[in-house]
């Protein structure tokens, strides 16, 4: 179970730095807009789909989690195995097995990115959208899940960057999870 582990917390990790870095997103406009004016000849067919499509991963917010929930989608059983994982790092996490703040951090992303892709949402059919929800996964402890969220609401992303766990699950990655389970009150 620890490689599923690490590498859900990889791919929050990765889903969080295209969100957060737009300087990837201006440099890499900058570069295209260079190498376009330097070049004389016509463009190859395929670095043009290589550029589109490097263009529109940059472009899209969440577009890992999105491919991820896409394809977990088609898979039986995704749903079950994600809820065994997000469980077993809400057990660690509250009997404190881990060794590192790294590894306590990777249990924190594992968890919340395994919500994240538990909960979905279809705009396009209300209806669907209930299948979809958090709220119908069996066997998850989602509020012994959002009780260590409240806990500690805010991770380190990588370096000194910060990520804040409930407004990463806001609506849309998350619409069925409960706010207000994660929300620390200020009195």
């Amino acid at each position: 179970s620890l490689r599923p582990r690490r590498l859900l917390a990889m791919l929050f990790t990765l889903n969080n730095l295209v969100n957060v870095k737009t300087a990837w997103k201006n440099d890499f406009s900058a570069a295209h807009s260079s190498c376009a004016h330097m070049q004389q000849r016509r463009p190859d067919p395929n670095e043009t789909m290589e550029t589109q499509v490097l263009h529109m991963f940059l472009a899209n917010n969440n577009g890992i989690l999105a491919n991820l929930r896409t394809a977990l989608d088609k898979t039986e059983g995704s749903k079950d195995v994600l809820a065994e994982v997000v469980n077993q790092c809400v057990d660690r996490l509250e009997q404190g097995q881990y060794i590192t703040p790294e590894d306590k951090f990777d249990l924190y992303k594992a968890m919340t990115i395994g919500l994240a892709l538990l909960d979905g949402s279809d705009a396009r059919d209300p209806k669907a959208d209930d299948k979809l929800s958090i709220q119908k996964v069996k066997r998850l402890h989602l509020e012994r899940a959002l009780k260590l969220i409240k806990a500690l609401p805010t991770i380190p992303l990588v370096a000194d960057m910060e990520i804040t766990l409930p407004n990463f699950l806001k609506s849309p990655v998350a619409p069925h999870i409960d706010e207000r389970a994660m929300c620390v009150c200020v009195c």
